[in-house]
């Protein structure tokens, strides 16, 4: 899969990769209406990057640093909260619909369904619970 961004095209690797960040994104999604949103990282091939947010009145600044060599990257991007939220709850309705699709056993794992439902309750918090009923 690809992030863009900040200048950048990064490509990731989903065996490793895409498996690290999947778990965060319930716990970002349900964080985006506090003040204290969590932050995405990419670290398990080596890339290191925090991908942090910040709420700047109706809007999240989007702020990307490379952790091995502890710089920015690129120009921090403005966003507004819906469309974060949209976006990370579209990026994890993809990948439960082609988990059912592509491994339905896994699915109905106890570990599987405790994300599930993370992300259920995260999307709830910001009014997009109707992302996961499609």
């Amino acid at each position: 899969f690809s992030v863009v961004g900040f200048g950048q095209n990064w490509e990731f690797d989903i065996y490793s990769d895409l498996a690290s960040v999947i778990p965060e994104i319930p716990e970002v999604i349900g964080s985006l209406p506090t003040q204290e949103i969590y932050p995405i990282v990419f670290s398990s091939q080596g890339t290191d990057l925090l991908i942090s947010f910040k709420h700047i009145g109706n809007n999240i600044i989007i702020s990307c640093n490379d952790l091995i060599n502890d710089q920015k990257i690129g120009s921090p991007e403005k966003a507004t909260f819906e469309g974060v939220s949209r976006a990370l709850s579209s990026f994890a309705c993809s990948f439960l619909k082609i988990s059912e699709t592509v491994h339905p056993q896994i699915c109905g794992d106890k570990y599987f369904q405790s994300w599930r439902s993370s992300l259920l309750n995260a999307t709830k918090l910001c009014g997009f619970e109707e992302a996961l009923d499609s």
